[in-house]
């Protein structure tokens, strides 16, 4: 970006190598981790709402905004946590919410 002279979103895209080897390095780390059985529960469900939670993490992000709940009205160290972890939970019950409706649960999550 500097030597351009112009914003460069080339390593912020999702194709890149350095997105790769973090997934890579993820996955090895999920593969070494022993997990107990209710851990291994949580990581499943996680997985099959993780699709549900890309779709509406948004909706909740802007709502907070709108209501006044942003990372950054206090201490980011503390904030962004929280609001991702309150994010993650509402988009959670948005998935168990959804997976009752036999036509999303078979064709949209």
């Amino acid at each position: 970006s500097y030597t351009a002279g112009r914003p460069d979103d080339h390593f912020l895209e999702g194709m890149g190598v350095f997105v790769f080897l973090v997934a890579l390095g993820m996955w090895s780390l999920c593969q070494t981790v022993p997990l107990s059985k209710s851990g291994r529960k949580l990581v499943g469900f996680l997985s099959r709402a993780s699709f549900c939670i890309y779709l509406t993490h948004i909706f909740f992000l802007q709502a907070f905004a709108r209501w006044g709940l942003r990372a950054v009205n206090g201490p980011v160290l503390l904030t962004v946590p929280l609001i991702s972890g309150l994010i993650i939970c509402c988009c959670c019950i948005v998935y168990t919410v959804l997976s009752w409706v036999p036509f999303i649960r078979r064709w949209l999550i």
